[in-house]
């Protein structure tokens, strides 16, 4: 998951964020209203004050009503409610639908990046599974699935895995780390094979991702420059007591929202790119042929099976 320093400085150019304070004029004063409380009902109380036609605003309020059912009862958890600290035997996706995503979600959602999640179906891995076989003879399999995948069109533009937020297995980290890696791959080959049919790719183009291990969630991005390059960009910590809850929120609210700024990007310059001839196609297609192929994913153990 790592690169040499002179190469993840390289890396880390695809995509330069924009400034978000600049695209979000009213992110800094929202901040410096809501933040400057560190405890979770001061912010909560703090929030509510704001308007929430603001985009902003009402991102922030998406996030703080994650922990508590008192906001709004219908659509609400209720963590805080009862505890002053998220609960050690919280399963994997109540932690990861109810806390994790809805940082990275409501900052898609300002972005107009649309995006699914749990068991969301990798259609790179399944494309790279079904290679070259002829579904009049051959048994189909089914790709990958990942926790969280933003889209857009049919491009799989963003993948997201998750371990429990408390307890999780040394293991769990490894093996998602691997198999973020080989969904981004696959996701980017797709892609590119998808674009080069009828324009020429942008020279920075890049799939994004997320792995989050315990409380701690770090921001992948992954490009082509003569080898597949992966490189974390960033990270954040999710808030897990009330009384530490500000500093990381802020935060992580600055992080998803310059990830989102990235994948928009890359967005913009994919529906840019110039139209490719039937020529120029062909050079493509070539260059494609010889992208390194991905090598098969380990599979997981299946629940309930006992090893031998």
């Amino acid at each position: 998951m790592s690169l040499p320093s002179d190469i993840l400085s390289e890396a880390r150019k695809v995509a330069v964020v924009p400034d978000i304070n600049a695209k979000w004029p009213t992110l800094q004063g929202i901040s410096e209203r809501v933040f400057k409380h560190n405890s979770y009902d001061d912010i909560a109380r703090a929030i509510k004050k704001e308007d929430m036609e603001d985009p902003t605003a009402a991102y922030m309020f998406s996030v703080v009503m994650a922990y508590t059912l008192m906001l709004i009862p219908m659509f609400s958890s209720h963590y805080f409610d009862f505890h002053s600290e998220i609960p050690q035997d919280l399963n994997e996706r109540e932690g990861f639908t109810d806390l994790t995503w809805s940082f990275i979600r409501g900052a898609l959602t300002m972005n107009k990046i649309e995006s699914r999640h749990l068991e969301v179906l990798v259609t790179g891995v399944q494309e790279r599974k079904n290679h070259n076989k002829n579904p009049f003879f051959d048994t189909m399999e089914v790709g990958q699935y990942c926790d969280g995948v933003a889209f857009s069109g049919k491009d799989q533009v963003f993948l997201a895995e998750a371990s429990q937020i408390q307890n999780a297995k040394a293991d769990k980290r490894h093996q998602d780390q691997y198999k973020l890696a080989r969904g981004l791959r696959d996701s980017w080959l797709s892609q590119m094979k998808s674009i080069c049919r009828e324009a020429v790719p942008p020279r920075d183009f890049a799939v994004f991702g997320s792995c989050t291990y315990k409380d701690e969630s770090k921001l992948l991005q992954l490009d082509f420059q003569g080898a597949f390059r992966l490189c974390q960009f960033d990270s954040f910590l999710i808030p897990l007591e009330k009384k530490e809850f500000g500093r990381r929120m802020n935060l992580a609210v600055q992080s998803c929202l310059k990830l989102a700024s990235r994948i928009e990007q890359q967005i913009i310059m994919r529906r840019l790119a110039s139209p490719a001839s039937f020529d120029k196609q062909q050079q493509l297609s070539d260059a494609l042929c010889k992208t390194p192929v991905t090598t098969a994913t380990p599979t997981k153990p299946k629940k309930g099976s006992v090893s031998k």
